[in-house]
């Protein structure tokens, strides 16, 4: 009673002081020893709390050694949060703790996706939804066990009739894309927008972007889409700071800012957004206010953006190294960047190293490996690449010279649409002893489209 009264005084007299640091520790110095007592008589919340108090270092010296062997005392005593916190555990590494001292090193981290998936199904079964969605997860992924989408799909239902919002999303991703071979794009959106409601910031993010793509029953609207990428965004979501740095340089829904746009552009290549780096350094190389280029500052992101594996940053990279612009000049490093980029399949890159082999001879190792290249990325059907093969074709770079396969090439890349091409073709039909009629109506074609040679080419015959 008299404790009662006390409360009621304590209320009447507002929010009590915050604990200083000392008492804080001591708080929880304090509340270890009861979990202690109680984990001690085989209590195994107690147990599971106590694990994660070692492993936090929450009023107990930390050590994640004894932190797990409290969190296995639990769940062998059944406890479902502790199996999934050792679920959580083994993903990163940390799940496995051998030392036989309490402050022993444990050893380095050893990720163990069976172990994590051993210990996430025992806490689906037993009713957790986290866990449940974690082990759908698991499925999604073939982590610790075989990928299977219909399994991840069951289990991310049942969690999310149990209103998981992490399997909400999962679900709806499922749903949307047909990854177990049912689509259904609204259920999908209203998955989303559920998880979204209940603040999960990558579904905010998903839901963004539903609604920019206007997928059904969602109507396009930009300016909602930038709304939920804003909030996204302010949780650190990095897909979200690239498509909110986007929106802002276009106006996608906004008024356009290129200042803020930038902020969050960088805030997302800092991240790992290999596109954002890159759009950074076209920033910095085109200002989009018009004032003078920052090639030096333009290409750290180029190369943050390359080494992310970007193909149009490495090819961009590679010319400013051979060129010595914005950077010291180096051309094995420029060739390295250029070959990189040609691998990745930028045919422009492959292009590049072409002329760069043929201005040392052009039957030299480096001009046959470009050539390599223009002809594979040609024949999966890259039109820039047929086009700049059948110059190597032509001219005999890194190929015997062939003029048949290079009007065969140039064919393929005029018909394909490439207006260079197209005049080209027509071109070389006429170098070539080919059917006149045919070449200058190729000719025509690109002088319509408004190819400068073209149109230099038709005026030149007109004044014949």
């Amino acid at each position: 009673m008299l404790s009662g009264f006390v409360s009621w005084l304590q209320q009447l007299g507002g929010p009590a002081a915050p604990a200083s640091p000392a008492q804080a520790r001591a708080a929880e110095a304090a509340e270890a020893k009861r979990l202690y007592r109680r984990a001690a008589k085989g209590e195994a919340e107690a147990r599971r709390e106590l694990g994660r108090a070692y492993i936090e270092g929450r009023g107990v010296p930390r050590s994640r050694a004894e932190g797990v062997r409290w969190l296995n005392r639990a769940a062998e005593a059944g406890d479902a949060g502790a199996r999934l916190l050792l679920a959580q555990l083994h993903l990163q590494g940390l799940g496995h703790a051998d030392a036989a001292g309490l402050f022993d090193d444990p050893g380095p981290p050893r990720v163990d996706a069976p172990a994590a998936a051993a210990q996430a199904l025992a806490a689906a079964e037993a009713g957790s939804a986290p866990a449940m969605a974690l082990l759908a997860w698991l499925h999604a992924n073939g982590h610790g066990v075989e990928r299977d989408m219909a399994a991840a799909a069951r289990w991310y239902a049942r969690a999310a009739e149990l209103g998981n919002p992490s399997a909400k999303l999962g679900l709806g991703m499922i749903r949307l894309h047909g990854l177990d071979g049912g689509t259904d794009a609204a259920l999908a959106c209203r998955l989303v927008a559920e998880a979204a409601e209940a603040g999960l910031p990558m579904a905010l993010y998903v839901l963004g972007t539903l609604h920019e793509a206007a997928v059904p029953p969602l109507p396009f609207d930009e300016a909602r889409a930038f709304a939920l990428y804003e909030q996204a965004a302010a949780q650190d979501v990095r897909p979200a700071c690239a498509r909110l740095g986007m929106a802002l340089l276009k106006g996608w829904g906004c008024q356009p800012n290129p200042v803020q746009a930038e902020r969050w552009l960088r805030r997302a290549a800092m991240a790992g957004d290999r596109e954002a780096a890159a759009v950074v350094g076209d920033m910095n190389a085109h200002p989009p206010d018009g004032s003078p280029p920052n090639e030096a500052e333009a290409m750290t992101w180029y190369r943050l953006a390359a080494e992310h594996g970007h193909p149009t940053a490495m090819r961009v990279l590679g010319l400013a190294l051979r060129q010595g612009r914005g950077v010291p000049p180096d051309a094995e490093a420029a060739a390295r960047w250029l070959d990189k980029a040609a691998a990745a399949g930028d045919a422009e890159a492959a292009a590049d190293l072409a002329r760069l082999g043929s201005a040392t001879g052009n039957d030299t190792a480096e001009a046959r490996e470009a050539a390599d290249r223009l002809e594979a990325l040609a024949a999966g059907g890259d039109l820039l690449s047929a086009f700049n093969y059948a110059v190597c074709l032509h001219l005999g770079v890194g190929r015997a010279k062939d003029p048949a396969g290079a009007l065969r090439w140039m064919r393929a890349a005029s018909e394909g649409g490439q207006l260079n091409a197209r005049y080209w073709y027509g071109r070389l039909l006429l170098e070539g002893g080919g059917d006149a009629q045919e070449g200058w109506a190729a000719i025509a074609s690109a002088a319509e489209e408004g190819v400068p040679e073209a149109r230099a080419a038709m005026q030149a015959r007109a004044a014949a």
